[in-house]
């Protein structure tokens, strides 16, 4: 397709021998084009000025055909996009600050378990057979505050193991969750926030 003097993708027929078209749209009217040379066309479209190789999938110019056979590795998975700069001036902003921040508290969790021979073997489908079954014997969490401090340890072992887990696991949300809750104030002098503002 072609619009505001910027061409752009609109489908690929994944054949190695395809023509390319170019699609016009003129008082209310549709016409395709036969692009001979689609680096011709596109020659303004980049700062490069010699012989570019584009990309037909997201139409990304490159200086050689070594580096359009690299980037076409990664580009091929993907649907034909059309690549939209911001307008010159304009300014991007990050406003999702809260993704940077690390997580207040990782718990580090394991599960063991045994393997116990089935007798009679259990028939689970027309071929398949089921002859063991793992039981569990232990399981046990780590908490580690985002400091590197370990808050809280907990292992046990049994065949109640996993139930065991998940009942502390409950009760140790409610002791991060009330931790959390807990605003503390920071004392800062002066100095210290013009550094951070």
């Amino acid at each position: 397709g072609y619009e505001e003097e910027h061409i752009y993708p609109l489908k690929l027929s994944g054949q190695a021998d395809a023509i390319n078209l170019l699609l016009l749209h003129e008082a209310g009217q549709t016409h395709y084009c036969w692009i001979k040379n689609f680096g011709r066309l596109c020659y303004d479209q980049n700062k490069h000025h010699g012989r570019t190789h584009f990309c037909m999938r997201c139409l990304s110019a490159h200086s050689t055909e070594a580096h359009l056979q690299a980037h076409l590795q990664y580009c091929e998975s993907t649907e034909p996009v059309n690549t939209v700069m911001p307008e010159a001036g304009s300014q991007l902003r990050f406003t999702n600050l809260h993704k940077m921040l690390k997580a207040p508290y990782v718990i580090y969790a394991d599960t063991e378990s045994t393997i116990r021979k089935l007798e009679p073997p259990l028939q689970c489908g027309h071929s398949t057979t089921r002859d063991t079954e793992h039981v569990p014997c232990g399981a046990g969490y780590v908490v580690v505050r985002s400091d590197g401090v370990v808050t809280n340890r907990f292992f046990c072992r049994g065949e109640d193991a996993i139930h065991q887990l998940f009942a502390e696991l409950e009760e140790e949300e409610k002791r991060i969750r009330a931790d959390l809750a807990d605003v503390r104030v920071i004392n800062i002098n002066a100095e210290q926030e013009a550094q951070f503002t």
